[in-house]
């Protein structure tokens, strides 16, 4: 099952998906102008360091203030 993301800044939609390379599985992500595959273990290590990275984006550290 495909899925489509659309990021803007990206160039248009990222299209995730599932398939096989020489006999092993693997998850494809297709945006404009590249292509990757990727094995299982290194998406699920993809999406947990995106999720942390939007957090990060959403709260940005405090600027340190001087005493």
């Amino acid at each position: 099952m495909s899925v489509t993301v659309d990021a803007r800044f990206a160039g248009g939609a990222i299209l995730v998906d599932t398939g096989d390379v020489a006999g092993s599985p693997v998850v494809t992500v297709e945006m404009p102008g590249d292509t990757v595959a990727i094995f299982p273990d290194e998406a699920r290590r993809l999406a947990v360091v995106l999720i942390e990275q939007a957090a990060r984006a959403d709260t940005p550290p405090e600027v340190d203030t001087w005493p």
